[in-house]
């Protein structure tokens, strides 16, 4: 299991508390709340208040990231090893040539899923060289969540090649996440008609559908058309509770020019005539 999976930022840039209280527990195990607020202020150089680390202390200790023994504070071996056998699981299947063959993973989370094409993207982007990204998705998730290392990245991806991200919904929060695409050089569009309900991702040759369990798109569903505000809401928050929320979730990879071709003409359909 990686759900919640949460690895510290690196090349310097500032960590998240949630990431500095990883790192530093990955350095030093068996800390009280006292101690770890100390040590992330004088060595993580992050400016938070004792309140704070409590409060993230409760949440990385609800999803089983951390342990506590009465009032000190450890990494949770079961997560620690779940990293290392998915590390070692994915570099075995995907790495070599298992990449040629179509696969089918069952994730645990929306959050696990994320996880998960990132580090597939990563590889693919290495084979692939510099193509055209294509996207068929239900809504659109960043900017919403770039303080998340994994958001930033896929931010970074996305914004390093041609793109055309068309989306199901078409919410307030959806437009306001058009807009931020659209001004990076994206082509874009919300409101989609899907000739299928997978959300989907292609580059060069690869195709990687994601089935998401009805349960999750209509919690989503519900309430990014609930939105009125997309400044006021504590994004968060939505992510904890439905993001790290444990359903299944099928993702299907092949490596296949015919249907990445089919799903490439699908996608760029729903620009014809749009705005650019």
């Amino acid at each position: 299991m990686i759900a919640g999976l949460m690895l510290p930022e690196v090349n310097g840039k500032k960590l998240s508390s949630k990431d500095a209280i990883i790192s530093l527990l990955s350095e030093e195990q068996g800390l009280t709340a006292k101690q770890i607020h100390s040590r992330i202020k004088r060595n993580k150089a992050l400016n938070v208040s004792y309140q704070a680390v409590h409060k993230v202390l409760k949440e990385l200790e609800q999803n089983k990231t951390i342990t506590r023994k009465g009032r000190t504070y450890s990494l949770n071996i079961d997560w620690i090893e779940g990293i290392e056998k998915f590390s070692s699981s994915f570099k075995e299947n995907f790495f070599g040539e298992e990449l040629s063959k179509p696969k089918t993973y069952v994730l645990n989370s929306v959050a696990e899923v994320d996880e998960f094409i990132l580090v597939l993207f990563s590889k693919i982007f290495e084979i692939e060289g510099k193509k055209v990204l294509y996207m068929q998705w239900a809504h659109y998730w960043i900017p919403l969540f770039l303080d998340k290392n994994v958001y930033r990245k896929f931010k970074e991806i996305l914004l390093s090649v041609p793109a055309f991200g068309a989306v199901i919904g078409n919410s307030l929060v959806d437009l306001f996440c058009e807009k931020f695409w659209r001004d990076s050089g994206a082509k874009v569009k919300t409101g989609v008609k899907p000739y299928n309900h997978s959300d989907i991702l292609v580059y060069g040759n690869f195709v990687i559908e994601v089935f998401y369990s009805k349960k999750i798109r209509e919690k989503t569903d519900d309430f990014f058309n609930s939105v009125k505000k997309v400044e006021s809401v504590d994004w968060n928050a939505f992510y904890e509770q439905v993001f790290r929320k444990k359903t299944k979730i099928a993702v299907f990879i092949q490596r296949n020019p015919e249907i990445a071709e089919i799903m490439k003409e699908q996608i760029k359909s729903y620009f014809k005539g749009a705005r650019k």
